[in-house]
C-alpha cells in the first residue's frame, strides 16, 4: 500500500502545473493554518457522492474514506505542499470538468482536529481546497508548521 501512495505522489507532481509563482516568492503559503501531520486516504471509489465530494464534512471524515490511510513523511508533505501552493487556479473545477476525485489529503493539528483538506480527480486533473484556497484576492496565509 505504501508503493501505491508514494507513486500517488509522483503522479500529482507530474499533472501538476509549474511553481513559477512559489520560486519568485509571491505564491501564498496554503493552507494557512498550523497542521502536525498529512494523511493521504482513498475515497468515494463507488462514485455515490455525486457532487458532494468534500473528504471532510463536519469536521469529519466522510464516510466513504478507506480507512487508516497514510501518513506522509514530512519531505513528502514538503513536495505536495510545493505542488498544491502552485498555480492550481485552472485545475480548480478540472480541465474536463468532471471532477469525481478519489484521493484526499488531510491535514491534522497536534490534537487529531482535522484543520484542511485538498481532494483531487486524477481524471480531470482537478484539485479543490478546504479551507478554499483563493487566488483572485490578496491573501497572506501564515508559514504552516513543518
Amino acid at each position: 500500500m505504501n508503493k501505491i501512495f508514494t507513486g500517488l505522489l509522483i503522479v500529482v507532481q507530474s499533472s501538476m502545473l509549474t511553481l513559477a509563482a512559489q520560486k519568485k516568492g509571491i505564491a501564498p503559503v496554503w493552507p494557512g493554518i498550523e497542521y502536525s501531520y498529512v494523511k493521504v486516504y482513498l475515497y468515494n471509489l463507488d462514485n455515490q457522492l455525486y457532487g458532494q465530494y468534500q473528504p471532510v464534512k463536519n469536521k469529519k471524515l466522510d464516510a466513504t474514506i478507506i480507512e487508516p490511510g497514510l501518513e506522509l513523511p514530512a519531505p513528502h508533505v514538503a513536495e505536495l505542499l510545493k505542488i498544491l501552493n502552485g498555480d492550481t487556479r485552472l485545475l480548480n473545477e478540472g480541465l474536463s470538468k468532471c471532477y469525481e476525485p478519489h484521493h484526499a489529503f488531510i491535514f491534522y493539528d497536534e490534537k487529531e482536529n482535522i484543520v484542511a483538506s485538498a481532494d483531487v480527480c486524477f481524471l480531470c486533473q482537478g484539485v479543490r481546497f478546504y479551507p478554499s484556497k483563493n487566488y483572485y484576492k490578496a491573501i497572506k496565509y501564515s508559514t504552516a508548521a513543518n
